[in-house]
């Protein structure tokens, strides 16, 4: 195409344009700038987040340490009762177990269990250990004590000297040769992790009286915790001195009994570190770690921050600069173009004048070349699979010839300003080379318009006649599908008509015998009675009846037999006569109009004439057809292209099953028989959308199932297509499911829609509006509601178009 030489201002590149030096010129020292301001901010960010993390995880701490210290102060106060009780004299033990239970009851939030054990024989005299001990029941098996009675029933009470014999265990040890304060290392009881803080108290001689201490749920504390560290992200964790995991990070899910550090990779790699100080921070495979040890305790805890949530506040910062700048830059760069563009204005006018009449010559000469690929797309859109690829190619050549002056054209320029390439001049430079070429452009333009004209017309032509051809093969195919369909129908008709016309042939004869006898017999009797005298008739006819006796067996077969001949024949004109039926109500006409249709009959009607395809034959049984007709109402359709749909899918679906089965033998089949399955139903529509709507929109709906070997997916988005068939040549056309589908979303604005999966059969359905909307002005098209592809095959009848299959 020719090449565009109009200049227009404003920026231009490379660099040795004017507004272009501006432009980078101002960038340059923005970018300088946002570059500064990046440097300034990014420290202080950074601090101000991590700062942020460790105030956040110091709260958590106190929040931790709050929880625990309460434990201590409690667990101090029950040694401090114990030993008032102790020096006021009381012995007795239930006292002490009372004291025990009252306390228990107004225990702190985590604490699950209140006891104390004394030394021996220092509080209660009468017995050398005592030990009582409170806890919440957890409904676990192995509960050491017994339940209380209610309203104390999810209490336990235990004897921990008769039930574990505390002397001689080691948390009893460890507590006296503490000679203090002790927190337990943390332990799983009853699914729960636990720990226990022991407080030894003595009397005024400083000798040992007992321990007193209380079980506290370590679980629970995990729920008191937040559980993201900053704008929303990042977690929490807390191990015990030892490495235990007290409290995971959220979405842990445990493995096994005891998890600590060393499962953990990133806490693996960490550990020496946060055991290193107190209090610090820490960075390790792009993440934060602010740790913090739990004063009563010594537990480790931890915050886990994303590298990206603390360095995200300083990207947001350079990009706010970013865009400031920008904006500056902008207004700058803008003020000075205009400058410019006052002052070039008017020679730019004159230019551009000139180079406007040259274009607008150019883009009429191309309008035409545009219609042709529009012409040519729109063609090919609808029938591209009717052209060759010699006709397309042929098309391109004759294009590219079209362009070849142009090519030449835009080459001699090329050559012409190769000692000038606008590329390396500035905006005026650019005007005075602008006017040197106008001239030859609008000459060369007209003469390639003259060009395209003469191969418009030529092409219009050709495409007109490729048309005309197209649309007379496709009446032809829909013409020749028609036949098809009506053949075989009409083969259908006749094997089912033709074994009763047999059957009453056969008969004939024996009906005409049994009546020739019964005649000869009667005309007998006549002539007898008329020759023998009435005095000699009783004794003759008593003589007859002797002598026709041994014919009584025969005549009573006769009698049987005849009766059992009407009758079967009776039947076959029956079933002709139903044949006869159904083929009316098949084919009824609908004389262009929409009228009122039982759709169960047409069901009923089309499986009639395909029956003979559903019997059992040489190669397979019978086809098991079972059906759920709802009570519907007469539907607003046109019946015969509506039967001819049904005819299309139940043939569709028996072809798919005898496919299916061919390569079986009997019993395989019978094992797994081939099954159709055939319901209607009516669905009512909303009455609030009924309310706003000028018509019913009750819908029918029409399922046909088959249990064949279904249909790919890649298949399933191409079998409404115009002519795409998976049979063999000669056995489909591929428009049977293109009709059908204009069938019921054009002429009955219902949907046609099919679901299948591989080895699982296919089902088709059918959804039909109760009643028709108002026959449209002619020439406006009707939308189908659903799928958008429209099936370019069309025919001036489809009341008796022939099956065929995707």
């Amino acid at each position: 195409m020719p090449i565009d030489y109009r200049y227009q201002l404003g920026f231009s590149w490379p660099v040795r344009s004017v507004s272009a030096r501006l432009f980078m010129s101002v960038l340059g020292g923005a970018l300088v700038g946002i570059g500064s301001m990046a440097g300034i901010f990014y420290r202080s960010l950074e601090s101000k987040s991590i700062d942020q993390i460790q105030d956040t995880l110091n709260a958590q701490v106190q929040v931790i340490n709050g929880q625990l210290t309460n434990s201590q102060a409690y667990v101090k106060a029950i040694s401090s009762a114990v030993r008032a009780n102790q020096q006021a004299g009381i012995q007795d033990a239930e006292s002490y177990k009372q004291l025990v239970f009252e306390f228990f009851k107004s225990r702190p939030d985590l604490t699950m269990a209140v006891f104390f054990g004394q030394d021996a024989y220092q509080i209660v005299r009468d017995r050398p250990w005592f030990y009582p001990y409170f806890y919440v029941d957890q409904g676990s098996s192995g509960m050491v004590g017994h339940r209380l009675p209610a309203p104390y029933q999810h209490v336990r009470y235990s004897e921990i000297y008769t039930d574990d014999n505390y002397p001689t265990r080691d948390y009893w040890k460890a507590a006296i040769a503490a000679r203090g304060d002790v927190w337990l290392e943390p332990y799983e009881w009853s699914g729960i992790k636990m720990t226990t803080f022991y407080s030894p108290f003595y009397n005024d001689r400083r000798k040992l009286l007992g321990i007193a201490g209380a079980d506290v749920n370590i679980s629970a504390l995990a729920q008191k915790l937040k559980r993201t560290v900053t704008r929303g992200e990042g977690y929490f964790a807390v191990f015990s001195q030892e490495g235990k995991l007290l409290v995971p990070p959220p979405n842990f899910k445990f493995t096994k009994v005891t998890t600590d550090y060393y499962d953990f990779a990133l806490f693996r790699e960490a550990w020496l570190i946060l055991q290193s100080r107190p209090v610090g921070m820490a960075y390790m495979e792009g993440q934060f770690l602010a740790y913090q040890r739990v004063p009563s305790t010594n537990w480790i805890a931890v915050a886990v921050v994303p590298e990206s949530v603390v360095k995200y506040p300083i990207w947001r910062t350079v990009l706010i600069g970013a865009a400031i700048a920008a904006l500056v830059l902008a207004f700058v760069v803008y003020a000075a173009v205009q400058y410019l563009n006052r002052r070039l204005q008017p020679i730019v006018s004159k230019c551009n004048d000139l180079l406007i009449s040259d274009f607008s010559s150019n883009s009429s000469m191309k309008e035409p070349r545009h219609f042709l690929e529009n012409s040519n797309g729109s063609l090919s859109g609808n029938s591209s699979e009717t052209y060759s690829s010699l006709e397309i190619s042929t098309l391109v050549q004759n294009s590219a010839g079209l362009l070849t002056s142009e090519s030449n054209a835009a080459q001699d320029l090329e050559q012409s300003k190769s000692s000038r390439s606008p590329h390396r001049m500035d905006e005026l430079e650019f005007l005075s080379f602008s006017f040197e070429r106008m001239s030859k452009q609008v000459q060369q333009s007209f003469q390639s318009l003259e060009s395209a004209n003469q191969f418009l017309q030529q092409t219009v032509a050709e495409r007109t006649a490729a048309l005309d051809q197209l649309q007379q093969a496709q009446i032809q195919l829909v013409q020749s599908e028609k036949m098809s369909g009506l053949g075989q129908m009409l083969a259908g008709i006749a094997h089912e008509i033709n074994n009763p016309v047999n059957f009453i042939y056969g008969n004939l004869d024996h009906i005409k015998n049994y009546t020739t006898d019964l005649i000869s017999l009667i005309h007998q009797y006549q002539s007898i009675v008329q020759v023998i005298p009435q005095n000699m008739r009783s004794q003759y006819l008593s003589d007859l009846e002797s002598e026709a006796d041994f014919d009584a067996e025969e005549l009573a077969f006769i009698e049987e037999d005849l009766g059992k001949i009407l009758g079967s024949m009776t039947l076959g004109t029956e079933r002709i006569r139903q044949l006869v039926l159904s083929l009316r109500n098949f084919s009824r006409s609908d004389q262009g109009m929409h009228q009122p249709f039982q759709v169960n009959e047409g069901i009923e009607s089309t499986l009639a004439l395909l029956n003979h395809r559903l019997k059992a034959n040489s190669q397979r049984p019978a086809i098991q057809v079972a059906t759920q007709l709802g009570d519907l109402p007469l539907v607003d359709c046109y019946p015969g292209p509506l039967n001819q749909v049904l005819m299309n899918l139940l043939a569709n679906a028996i072809d798919a099953l005898e496919e299916r089965t061919a390569r079986w033998d009997f019993p395989e089949i019978e094992a797994n028989p081939n099954r159709l399955q055939i319901t209607t139903k009516l669905v009512k529509s909303d009455s609030s959308q009924l309310s706003n709507s000028p018509i019913n929109t009750d819908t029918v709906e029409i399922a046909i199932t088959d249990n064949g070997s279904g249909i790919p997916p890649a298949i399933q988005a191409k079998i409404f297509d115009p002519f795409f068939t998976t049979k063999p040549i000669g056995k489909g056309t591929g428009i049977g499911l293109s009709i059908s589908y204009q069938i019921i979303a054009e002429k009955h604005h219902g949907s046609l829609t099919c679901c299948s999966q591989p080895g699982q059969g296919t089902t088709f359905m059918i959804r039909l509006p109760l009643k028709q909307p108002p026959i449209p002005i002619a020439g406006v098209a009707h939308g189908t509601g659903g799928d958008s592809r429209a099936p370019v095959v069309r025919s001036e009848s489809l009341e008796t178009e022939g099956s065929t299959t995707s």
